[in-house]
């Protein structure tokens, strides 16, 4: 962290992308929570296109969520705007992606 205190401990990685194996039982839990709702709005997504409704996904640009298999419809039929908050008047630069149709 900026402050140099250690951050929350990774979940997932490049290479885990459903979770690192031997996550604690809690960790798993939340991975898999996390899961469950990523493929819903995945499916949800899907949906949205089928009914020509128009959609947009907001999350972090350097997540994890944008490679994950629930995902690929959405990132096949939408386009990707990252930008960084600082544009709109916050003071920490962090980068955001849009997703949309």
């Amino acid at each position: 962290m900026a402050d140099g205190t250690a951050g929350p401990q990774p979940l997932r990685s490049a290479q885990h992308l459903l979770g690192l194996p031997g996550l604690r039982r809690h960790d798993k839990s939340r991975v898999d929570a996390a899961n469950t709702l990523y493929e819903r709005l995945g499916l949800l997504v899907e949906e949205l296109e089928r009914l020509n409704t128009p959609w947009t996904i907001e999350n972090p640009t350097n997540s994890y969520l944008w490679d994950l298999p629930y995902f690929a419809f959405a990132m096949a039929h939408g386009t990707k705007h990252d930008c960084h908050a600082c544009d709109f008047g916050s003071t920490r630069k962090k980068l955001t992606s849009f997703l949309s149709n």
